[in-house]
């Protein structure tokens, strides 16, 4: 288990690995061997929240007084509200503390359907999701998995049975980890 944790706590310093782990509303903070990975994802996050462009929305945009309303007493709350800007590192701070405050939710729980669900909640990280926790579009690995299979069922190695065929793959492929 050592020798596990020592190879992959490399990934937890890399910028799509913390995201993807602080985007699992399984993990979020807790995902982390080491609290400070944990606090460099969160200001990546909020960093990636902030550049974020806004879309605005009708409850974004600010409602323009009706002219027909004779009465002027309340004009000045609609001229204050309309000169409002929309500071986007502000909305970043709120939204990440609004999504790790929530509660981590269970093993069970598909991270992309729980994000289908809360997508009203958090628009922004709607977004996130696709770009950090999307599937790689590519079949390498698996065809070097049907290459190494290939070599390890040769001529001399007909009469291996399928078990022992894929106790051999997964050894081969995972030979990385001693």
């Amino acid at each position: 288990m050592e020798s596990i944790k020592q190879r992959l706590s490399v990934y937890e310093q890399r910028t799509v690995c913390r995201m993807a782990t602080l985007l699992d509303p399984r993990f979020k903070k807790s995902g982390f061997q080491h609290s400070s990975n944990a606090e460099q994802a969160a200001t990546c996050f909020e960093n990636e929240l902030a550049n974020f462009p806004v879309k605005e929305t009708a409850s974004n945009q600010p409602v323009a007084p009706d002219s027909s309303i004779q009465d002027t007493l309340f004009d000045f709350l609609g001229e204050r509200s309309m000169n409002n800007s929309v500071n986007s590192r502000v909305d970043a701070i709120l939204t990440k503390r609004q999504y790790l405050e929530r509660a981590i939710v269970g093993q069970d729980i598909d991270p992309l359907l729980w994000m289908k669900v809360n997508q009203t909640d958090f628009p922004a990280i709607g977004s996130l999701f696709a770009k950090y926790l999307c599937i790689p579009a590519t079949s390498v690995e698996s065809e070097r998995t049907f290459s190494k299979a290939g070599q390890i069922i040769s001529e001399r190695r007909t009469r291996l049975k399928e078990k022992n065929v894929n106790i051999l793959l997964f050894l081969n492929r995972n030979s990385w980890l001693k």
